[in-house]
């Protein structure tokens, strides 16, 4: 590829970046392409995904969007560049299809938020029960929402509602296994119901998944302490 033609792809994908997006110095500053149509990882999804549109690879493209999708990250952008491609390539009626859809779940996810911040504000007053009620409202109109799930079954275990804490976190991870914050309530919750191996089982995996995170560290040394514990009564 010659300094001429590579200059003027690198300014038409500028351009249509700045066109869909808006003057965002993070990914403006990540608009270059490099030559043999290699596509570095570390690269935006968004940014890939309109590399790709560039060079009619649509497909790839759109695969490239819908693991931003699946994963809920830069969803607002993501939708409008996906709406494009679709246009561009001329399916107008997927493209309203999916835009309309996205717009529904955009929707009720902000309605679910505003609830939960309602459930909050009654959780901060002391009632409970109308906290309760408002975080369950707003988990049936969105789903998942892991900060709502946590806020719900911690108030749970507050209230030693253990069965309720345990039904929702084991609902939520079977969505969402890898939520290391949730795994450690669940193995808390199984401590307070005096199911120590179970515990141990979820603080473990809490660990193994990530190891860095010190309220990970915390609950795996207190494994240790619980076997160490049992060891000396064994003996």
């Amino acid at each position: 590829m010659s300094n001429s033609n590579y200059n003027e792809e690198v300014g038409e994908i500028e351009r249509k970046l700045l066109s869909y997006l808006g003057k965002n110095e993070l990914i403006k500053a990540n608009t270059l392409i490099a030559s043999n149509d290699f596509i570095p990882e570390q690269k935006t999804r968004i940014w890939k995904a309109l590399v790709l549109q560039q060079k009619s690879r649509v497909d790839e493209a759109l695969a490239e969007l819908n693991k931003n999708n699946f994963e809920k990250r830069e969803q607002e952008e993501t939708n409008a560049i996906e709406t494009a491609i679709l246009c561009d390539s001329g399916e107008y009626e997927l493209a309203a299809q999916k835009s309309k859809q996205k717009m529904s779940n955009f929707k009720l996810k902000k309605l679910a938020t505003n609830i939960s911040t309602s459930a909050s504000l009654y959780e901060e007053l002391g009632k409970t029960k109308e906290a309760i009620s408002y975080y369950r409202k707003a988990l049936q109109t969105f789903y998942p929402l892991p900060e709502t799930t946590l806020a719900l079954s911690k108030l749970y275990i507050k209230n030693d509602k253990l069965q309720l804490a345990q039904e929702e976190l084991e609902n939520f991870l079977f969505v969402r296994s890898k939520n290391v914050d949730a795994r450690v309530l669940l193995g808390i919750v199984f401590y307070e119901l005096k199911d120590l191996q179970k515990a141990k089982e979820e603080w473990n995996k809490a660990y193994q998944q990530d190891p860095e995170n010190t309220v990970c560290k915390a609950y795996a040394n207190l494994c240790s302490h619980i076997n160490n514990t049992f060891n000396k009564l064994e003996n």
